[in-house]
């Protein structure tokens, strides 16, 4: 889903401080498989944190920017702010206070998280108007994000959710994306239309796009029950099935030929869409084995 709107802007008082605001330090991961871990987003937390900010003082919101892809969790996001001069001197305190109440919310799913911020020289800075940036911080603040349902046929399994994987404000202009995704259509669609619908409530366009179909679990597949027993005889113990909340090629195939039996298997890759992904170069070989003898299976079976 996109959000796009653009804001007019004006000119910053003359005496306020530029300083520009860092959320870093989150563990991110795919939005998808990691959804549920309760991981903190960092466009959702710089927009938290201006909100809070925002109430105490005056601030005009320049430019923002956070995440890399839609079906990544955010791990940083920045904000160029101006602020009053005396409060831009005196903000360490906030900045303390702020941090520590994270990190107690965070302590166990992502403790490293920072939060901080310097002077930045800019001349000739324009920010949107406070009622937009109060518009804007609110909408961020408190759209949904995570999980919205789990699977009642899979326990354990996240059916659907969403996360506002980009956010970006340049020269008046503000994008975000979100990503969605369900075991359902149906279900994937009525919350992509509920995520406009609060949109449009914040007057911002907002429209459904690059949906990825969902693609439904099927316990009595044939070749499901074929490529169990060619594995067990392969490696001398049963697989290990697993329904895993994220988007597959399969999905895609299935959306024009549903007619079609198919599974999906791959290595063990620790740390998806985050730095440090890494793949199990051993259980890359098991793949290999597996569908060299999953082939050769069908083949006799012909």
């Amino acid at each position: 889903m996109e959000v796009r709107q653009d804001f007019p802007q004006e000119e910053v008082p003359l005496d306020y401080s530029i300083m520009r605001f860092d959320v870093t330090g989150l563990h991110g991961g795919h939005s998808g498989i990691d959804i549920h871990l309760g991981r903190g987003n960092a466009i959702k937390l710089l927009a938290e944190a201006l909100r809070d900010l925002s109430a105490h003082t005056d601030i005009r919101l320049i430019e923002l920017n956070g995440g890399t892809a839609r079906n990544a969790i955010p791990r940083e996001a920045f904000a160029v702010c101006a602020l009053p001069a005396a409060v831009a001197a005196n903000i360490n305190e906030w900045l303390q206070h702020r941090l520590e109440a994270w990190r107690r919310r965070f302590a166990e799913e992502d403790s490293n998280v920072l939060l901080a911020c310097k002077i930045k020289e800019l001349p000739q800075a324009k920010a949107i108007s406070q009622q937009d940036r109060n518009r804007l911080l609110t909408y961020l603040d408190i759209a949904a994000n995570g999980v919205a349902r789990m699977s009642d046929d899979f326990a354990g399994v996240v059916d659907t959710s969403d996360n506002l994987g980009v956010a970006s404000l340049a020269q008046g202009v503000f994008r975000a994306t979100f990503k969605v995704r369900s075991l359902l259509d149906a279900r994937g669609g009525a919350l992509a239309d509920k995520l406009i619908a609060h949109a449009a409530s914040f007057d911002l366009r907002a429209w459904k796009d690059g949906a990825y179909p969902g693609w439904s679990p099927n316990p009595s597949s044939h070749l499901l029950a074929l490529c169990q027993k060619v594995y067990t005889a392969q490696f001398g113990h049963p697989a290990s099935i697993q329904v895993i909340h994220a988007g597959l090629e399969c999905g895609l195939l299935a959306a024009s030929h549903p007619q079609l039996d198919m599974i999906s298997f791959g290595p063990d890759i620790c740390g998806a869409h985050a730095p440090g992904e890494r793949v199990e170069i051993e259980s890359v070989a098991h793949c290999w084995l597996l569908l060299q003898a999953v082939l050769q299976t069908l083949a006799e079976d012909e």
